[in-house]
């Protein structure tokens, strides 16, 4: 243990000093004496000069001779000698000389100038530190100082001390001063400064290491802190340390930003990279989810990370190698002796569990199509299936399929009537396996088709929750009601066309509707509410068509949403007024009053009020967003920071979900995705939200925590019905309701005259 000490003091000593010339002097004991450096290496005679090495006290005849004249020794430790210079002049060598041994240690310069010390020896960044010596001041322009050959800015300077700020700079190194053509150098310096972590991305629980340049001269006083969201920095957890590395665990309620490290003794800060936050991986599908040694299976899902090495996969309780991974894949070969078990996949200390995977000759890696109607034949594509239809079962949630052919790799199977979205059973000979996967029964349906009278463009579309759907013609200026068997009758207003401001029940009442009006239904109250612009009023309409008024301050209300967690439960709308001074400004107004009043608001901007927007259990706002003049291309979440009001002082992410930049399809993340003209957005159970995307003919589906932005379906322009590889829609389609449980959405499809019932299952 002594010699490998003794042999990492002699290896860091060597990187210590500057002024070095390692010779080596042994004793009767086989002690070993080494110098490894000096210190000042110019001065005038009775200058202290120090010679760092190694057991120097083990040797009692010493002397330093500076050329032909001997220094006087003031004191002699184990690892240090304390000479005073004689007298002499010019450029000298210097050796130590201990009986009939000579060890040259370098040479010694007499002249004015002169490093003595340094204090501190060590500092971060930007931190000032004092340089005393002797003729520090030899001309009329101020010298040069280097700090392990980094300059540095003087910040003030006398004959005997000067004071500099530390550079950028890393590495150990001894203090230099240049004046003019005379030079001189003095005692090392240690840079202390970040110098890398990884990962560099995770979230609450991830262990980073952090890699400090000097940290064995700090290690006892410094703490790492992270962005946070609930105070400015929190400290990590230190879990380890050494001479150059921390091992920290991330906070919880961190966020994406700068980690720094202060050094609590000199209250100094050390910059570092940036962590980014990114939620726990997400697995979407395994495929397969079942097989042997050497089947390859791909995990799709979110936030894997690109380096291989920050991604652990487990079956059970056993890591598996990973042969590949992107962002959205990893692919893993099984190995030999694997039991089945859940699969688990770690990104950088984030967990996420997946479906079990078992041990079979059997599975199934693809169904096609996925989604479908009864009767729908599809493939079920994988391995280890009897050709011999008779050998093989399909239950497709419990219910037998038809299989129409098999092979080896694949099987058709019909969708069987009574069959409803729902968990799929495979089995081969006595093999059985549950795939993770399902067919998804999802199809369009045409509801109110030659009944209605839609204007071109524009209206809204409620939903009451015993399934009646009420639809606004706004050209017609009145309300009518598709009963959940699809019959369709008058519900409010006139039946002429007539428009006005009148109260009362049925077509005795009077609207003045156009594009801009709003219409919702409250499921607190069991009522629903209009806003007319043209009538600057808001209508409460209970469902046997009885209508009432409030005027409403609002210039003019257009589309809005309930914030039913509100402390007055039936009263909060948000409401989207459009006028030329104020164009997007949002209003938060209290419908139980008379007249309506302006609550609260916020002016955000590049939104119109003829574009539905969906407020969720939180209080926080989905809006679409402009990038192109009049074309909805981006989702932006207003964060509700209220906790009985709502209040948007929380934060708003302006690319939510969708590019500010540019249009298109395309599924993703956040501003990875695209869009092409939002007509409408609405809550789909209490985690997404529905998007109608009406330059894409798509609807689309977007998860609320990140963003996460699929297509449910996307076709031409048209009309047709069936599952969504063929189903069509008008691209002058305006608005979407969705149902309760989110099983059920309904378009308002301008273009074909009528609604149309989306199965979502």
């Amino acid at each position: 243990m002594k010699k490998i000490f003794y042999l990492l003091f002699v290896l860091k000593s060597l990187c210590l000093f500057g002024c070095k010339n390692k010779e080596v002097i042994q004793d009767s004991d086989k002690q070993s004496l080494e110098i490894v450096g000096y210190f000042p290496n110019s001065g005038n005679s009775g200058t202290l000069v120090t010679i760092e090495g190694e057991n120097f006290n083990h040797f009692s005849d010493l002397s330093v001779l500076f050329g032909e004249q001997n220094g006087k020794i003031v004191s002699v430790g184990r690892r240090q000698i304390l000479v005073e210079v004689p007298k002499g002049g010019g450029t000298v060598d210097v050796f130590l000389i201990n009986k009939q041994d000579k060890l040259a240690i370098g040479k010694y310069t007499y002249q004015k100038l002169s490093l003595h010390s340094i204090a501190p020896d060590f500092a971060s960044l930007d931190m000032q530190i004092a340089i005393r010596g002797e003729g520090l001041i030899m001309g009329a322009n101020l010298p040069k100082v280097f700090l392990n050959n980094y300059e540095v800015k003087i910040v003030s300077i006398s004959d005997t001390i000067l004071y500099v700020t530390v550079p950028k700079g890393q590495g150990i190194g001894p203090v230099k001063i240049v004046q003019d053509e005379v030079e001189a150098t003095g005692p090392n310096f240690q840079f202390i400064s970040f110098l890398d972590m990884q990962p560099r991305s995770g979230g609450k629980g991830t262990v980073v290491e952090i890699k400090v340049d000097g940290l064995d001269r700090v290690k006892n006083s410094i703490i790492p802190f992270f962005n946070n969201e609930k105070v400015n920095y929190a400290p990590g957890k230190i879990l380890k340390i050494t001479d150059s590395l921390i091992s920290v665990e991330v906070p919880e309620f961190v966020m994406t930003g700068g980690v720094n490290i202060i050094e609590e003794s000199s209250k100094s800060i050390l910059p570092g990279p940036e962590f980014t936050v990114v939620p726990a991986p997400k697995i979407l599908k395994v495929s397969p989810n079942s097989g042997s040694s050497g089947t390859k299976v791909l995990i799709y899902g979110f936030y894997f990370s690109p380096n291989l090495k920050e991604n652990k996969v487990y079956i059970g309780d056993v890591q598996i190698p990973i042969n590949s991974v992107k962002e959205d894949e990893i692919s893993i070969i099984i190995p030999d002796n694997i039991k089945s078990g859940l699969l688990k996949v770690e990104v950088n200390g984030q967990v996420t569990i997946g479906p079990v995977f078992s041990n079979a000759n059997l599975g199934v890696t693809k169904i096609v199509p996925e989604n479908g109607i009864i009767g729908t034949e599809i493939e079920l594509q994988g391995f280890g299936f009897s050709p011999i239809i008779q050998e093989n079962q399909v239950l497709m949630n419990g219910i037998p399929a038809q299989i129409l052919t098999a092979a080896e790799n694949k099987l058709v199977i019909r969708v069987p009537a009574g069959y409803t979205t729902g968990p799929l059973q495979v089995q081969s000979g006595s093999v059985s396996i549950n795939p993770g996967l399902q067919f998804k029964l999802a199809f369009v349906e045409t509801l109110g088709k030659g009944e209605l009278n839609l204007a071109t463009s524009g209206g809204s579309i409620a939903l009451d929750q015993s399934g009646n759907i009420y639809v606004l013609e706004i050209n017609k200026h009145c309300i009518k009601k598709i009963a959940p068997n699809g019959v369709v009758s008058h519900f409010a207003g006139s039946k002429i066309g007539e428009r006005g401001l009148r109260d009362g029940q049925g077509d005795y009442v009077l609207f003045d509707l156009d594009k801009n009006a709003g219409f919702k239904y409250n499921p607190t109250n069991n009522q629903l509410y209009l806003t007319e612009s043209k009538n600057m009023a808001l209508r409460t309409i209970k469902l046997d068509g009885s209508t009432s008024t409030r005027k409403s301050t609002v210039n003019p209300p257009g589309k809005f949403d309930f914030y039913i967690n509100w402390v007055y439960k039936n009263g909060l709308i948000l409401s989207n007024a459009l006028n030329n001074s104020n164009y997007g400004l949002q209003v938060l107004v209290t419908p139980e009053k008379n007249p309506i009043r302006v609550f609260s608001f916020v002016k955000m901007s590049n939104l119109s009020a003829d574009v539905r927007f969906a407020i969720d259990d939180l209080g926080d706002m989905f809006c679409p967003g402009l990038n192109f003049v009049f074309n909805h291309s981006v989702i932006t979440k207003y964060f509700n920071n209220g906790a009985f009001t709502a209040s948007f002082a929380g934060g708003v992410n302006t690319s939510f979900a969708g590019s500010p930049s540019k249009t298109g399809l395309q599924d993703g993340i956040s501003s990875e995705a695209l869009f092409n003209n939002i007509k409408a957005i609405a809550m789909c159970g209490k985690e997404n939200l529905l998007v109608l995307d009406g330059g894409n003919n798509a609807l689309r589906m977007v998860s609320r925590d990140i963003g996460e932005v699929s297509t449910i379906f996307k076709n031409d322009a048209g009309f047709a019905d069936g599952d969504f590889r063929t189903a069509k829609i008008s691209s002058t389609a305006s608005d979407i309701v969705v149902s309760p449980d989110g099983r059920f959405c309904y378009i308002l499809d301008n273009g074909n005259n009528c609604v149309r019932k989306v199965q979502l299952e």
